[in-house]
């Protein structure tokens, strides 16, 4: 079996414009509020540690396998906090938007404190 990495990316500016519309490097404001990022995520039901969908394998050795290879029908979690690892299936219908820290986004994974369901972020019913 062959597992892809798969690795979401996104891109932050560095810079800022001055009062020109020139590209010039400059310090963020002390007053501006880090954004949180909205992810679908899976949660294990045992640690209770919450996953992003698209980050697999993690670093703590936790994985999400696709049921279908490329598809996103419905995932099986193999989470590193049992011997052998937890699992749990999922499908698409239960996934739900949670906002994450940039540490938790840096990981791909975190503890509920970290990721935390976004408002208005329901179960969706079959």
């Amino acid at each position: 079996m062959v597992m892809s990495k798969l690795r979401q990316v996104g891109i932050v500016s560095d810079h800022c414009l001055d009062d020109f519309g020139n590209n010039n490097r400059c310090t963020p404001s002390p007053y501006v509020i880090p954004m949180s990022r909205v992810r679908h995520c899976v949660e294990c039901p045992k640690c209770h540690t919450r996953y992003l969908v698209g980050f697999s394998p993690y670093r703590n050795g936790s994985y999400l396998m696709p049921l279908v290879e490329g598809g996103w029908e419905g995932w099986i979690l193999y989470c590193s906090c049992g011997k052998p690892p937890s699992s749990s299936r999922w499908n698409s219908t239960e996934l739900k938007m949670y906002a994450v820290s940039d540490q938790a986004h840096g990981l791909g994974y975190g503890p509920p404190e970290e990721i935390v369901q976004a408002e208005g972020s329901k179960r969706h019913s079959s």
